[in-house]
């Protein structure tokens, strides 16, 4: 506690105060002196908050003044969440593991870094201490095309002439957390129609996985701009495989494909 002089028609030390004071003084000749009270002014049995900034003097040259940051609670620090998301986006295609001789009924998995068109929050300090809760995807897109060039498409450059997408089912989740796809004709298909369904033999095809990273803003999406080049973050990544010349039978499954065999004779 402090006692502070009362000027005016009374004199004397009358009043008493109780504060938390932070101060920076430059010594041995202390000719500058700053710092701030905060606390509680007591006279006469009433207590009064206040809160007090002084300075005497002028500073030396290249000295730096700075408060206790609990005290100076309102200087915050504008974050902007988006500059420090990731922007990989695709991690990689899983499933098919070759470029050729990959079954006819073979699904598709992929690995992503972010939640399958799943919206997501993020908490962003303002400048005024608040914190604003911005919501983001990542919006994903798999495309399966019959494609003419060969498996090595990718990599020597060639053009693809591409058909119509072949649709695709959303298979949910493997053990490892990858994105699962099925050929939704094929899923579709009775144990009657699955070699009409399935993938045709010694056929090139192209798998594409494509990502755009957006946010929420007044009830739409649009997307996310990179900080660098003020683009929108975007990925893809494309596997090109030609299938094998198996043929697809009653006892095909989900994940392979098995030789329908002629029925044996009993004698």
């Amino acid at each position: 506690g402090y006692n502070l002089p009362i000027v005016g028609s009374s004199s004397g030390f009358l009043a008493s105060v109780a504060v938390g004071v932070y101060a920076t003084a430059e010594f041995p000749k202390p000719t500058y002196f700053e710092g701030q009270l905060d606390g509680d002014f007591s006279i006469a049995g009433y207590a009064v908050p206040f809160h007090k900034h002084f300075k005497s003097g002028d500073p030396c040259a290249g000295s730096v003044v700075e408060l206790d940051p609990a005290i100076n609670q309102n200087v915050y620090t504008q974050e902007n969440v988006s500059d420090s998301m990731s922007y990989s986006l695709i991690k990689d295609i899983l499933e098919p593991t070759g470029t050729s001789g990959v079954s006819r009924t073979k699904g598709f998995s992929v690995l992503l870094n972010y939640p399958y068109n799943e919206a997501f929050d993020l908490q962003e300090q303002q400048s005024s201490g608040e914190m604003k809760v911005r919501t983001f995807r990542a919006n994903y897109t798999a495309i399966l095309t019959q494609d003419s060039a060969s498996s090595n498409a990718q990599s020597s450059g060639m053009k693809s002439s591409n058909t119509n997408p072949l649709a695709l089912k959303d298979g949910g989740y493997d053990m490892m957390g990858a994105k699962k796809f099925t050929l939704l004709a094929l899923a579709n298909a009775t144990l009657n129609s699955i070699a009409s369904k399935a993938l045709k033999a010694n056929t090139s095809y192209r798998f594409e996985i494509k990502a755009v990273l957006q946010e929420k803003i007044n009830n739409n999406w649009v997307p996310v701009k990179n900080k660098s080049n003020n683009q929108p973050i975007k990925e893809a990544k494309t596997l090109y495989f030609k299938t094998n010349s198996e043929v697809v039978g009653l006892a095909n499954t989900a994940s392979g494909a098995t030789q329908l065999k002629p029925n044996k004779k009993t004698p």
